[in-house]
């Protein structure tokens, strides 16, 4: 009677290991899943940033050519 018992209770044990490990593999693969996400997330992110700074940096520079050519013509009118 006690060997039954301790069979079935290897038997309970090893089906609650299996689902153990398999709850483990799942929650490994879905941190994989969610990692690759946040990275794309973030990396569409960053190229938004990049594009939007190189906006603004042109946009500044073609004000500080507009000043530039606004100098140089005042310089040229009162150089007598």
């Amino acid at each position: 009677m006690f060997k039954e018992a301790e069979i079935y209770l290897k038997i309970i044990g090893m089906i609650a290991a299996a689902f153990f490990a398999y709850h483990k593999f799942i929650m490994a693969q879905l941190d994989k899943k969610v990692d690759k996400e946040s990275c794309q997330k973030e990396t569409e992110y960053r190229e938004k940033l990049q594009k939007e700074s190189n906006k603004t940096i042109y946009k500044m520079l073609a004000e500080v050519k507009d000043e530039l050519n606004i100098i140089k013509t005042y310089i040229l009118q009162n150089k007598n």
